[in-house]
């Protein structure tokens, strides 16, 4: 593989590794064929040596376009070239895909974790850039979100306790990517369904950010960064203050059930009460699909004022003040039931 010419993309990724003292260790790639992956790729590949990283590629087939097939055997020979050990996953052979986003994501992420159990690799490195970020940022407010999806999408998260995923190009604008791949003379798949209309992220990128950017603000991109990173901010802020409060205040006494004790929320203002309640939440594990606004706030009510009695949630979790405690029950039956 020939070596970049294109020292600050390089400096970058190695940076990120390095601020996260990631060397001497196993590193899946995931690759789709696309610039993006097949840049984060060379990147790696010319950092492995110094970083002493044990690279494997990871390569998903959703099998979901005529194309796909030929993505695959793309990846395969371009690490054939360069002695990189690859693997190509398939969907199960009894699941019935849909072919939408979320779908397609959850299988990828499922095969790539268990990839990593297999391999022992403590990391997981995809190739989301800073032009993903602009778009997932709009795509989060024009749907409606809170502080949390204001962020955009994070630098790494936990997928389990073994396996972190890293996205070490999320700095990099997708035209640095391409100049950089035009620069190493590498071709790259392109992925017809990236222009398809019916998506909405395509709809977000090749219709709104234009007009957002032709008719209100041409530096539109680098405003939507900085409030993602000052919403980061302020939410790291918010986690600060979570931790004891939910230590307080909070009982997990199995899977189904949590009691919370008001009096110690109460005096709370009602955004940190909702930060808390969506703490909850995530380290219950329980479903927060359909959760509104409006449902946060009935529940702040109830522990704040005592009303309303009893609040039925998605999920479906029943909300019930008892005294001076708010009960809730996770109806698991139900909500498995309901997510099938």
């Amino acid at each position: 593989m020939t070596k970049s010419q294109h020292p600050a993309l390089l400096s970058l990724v190695r940076e990120f590794f390095c601020s996260r003292q990631i060397h001497e260790t196993t590193v899946i790639v995931a690759v789709s064929g696309g610039a993006d992956s097949l840049c984060l790729l060379s990147l790696l590949h010319q950092l492995s040596a110094e970083l002493a990283l044990d690279l494997h590629v990871g390569h998903f087939n959703h099998q979901l376009r005529p194309s796909a097939a030929d993505d695959a055997e793309f990846v395969r020979s371009f690490c054939s070239q360069n002695s990189i050990p690859c693997r190509i996953g398939n969907p199960p052979s009894d699941v019935s895909l849909s072919g939408s986003e979320n779908e397609s994501r959850n299988l990828r992420y499922e095969w790539l974790q268990n990839l990593a159990a297999d391999l022992s690799a403590p990391w997981i490195a995809v190739a989301h850039t800073q032009d993903d970020q602009v778009e997932t940022i709009l795509h989060h407010i024009v749907r409606g979100t809170g502080l949390r999806g204001l962020r955009g999408i994070p630098s790494s998260r936990k997928l389990n306790s073994r396996t972190t995923l890293i996205r070490p190009l999320l700095e990099c604008t997708r035209a640095e990517i391409e100049a950089l791949l035009k620069e190493l003379g590498l071709e790259y798949r392109t992925d017809e369904s990236n222009r398809d209309r019916d998506f909405t992220r395509n709809r977000i990128r090749h219709e709104l950010l234009p007009l957002l950017k032709e008719s209100f603000n041409p530096q539109v991109s680098d405003a939507l960064l900085k409030l993602g990173k000052q919403a980061d901010r302020a939410q790291q802020t918010f986690d600060q203050l979570v931790t004891p409060l939910i230590e307080q205040a909070v009982t997990i006494e199995s899977a189904d059930r949590i009691v919370i004790d008001s009096v110690q929320l109460a005096g709370q203002p009602m955004g940190l009460m909702t930060e808390v309640l969506v703490s909850v939440w995530r380290q219950a594990n329980w479903p927060r699909r359909g959760l509104t606004f409006e449902h946060w706030s009935q529940l702040t009510e109830m522990i704040k004022h005592g009303a309303p009695r009893s609040i039925s949630l998605p999920g479906p979790v029943q909300a019930t003040r008892r005294k001076k405690k708010i009960e809730l029950l996770f109806d698991r039956t139900s909500g498995e039931s309901a997510s099938k």
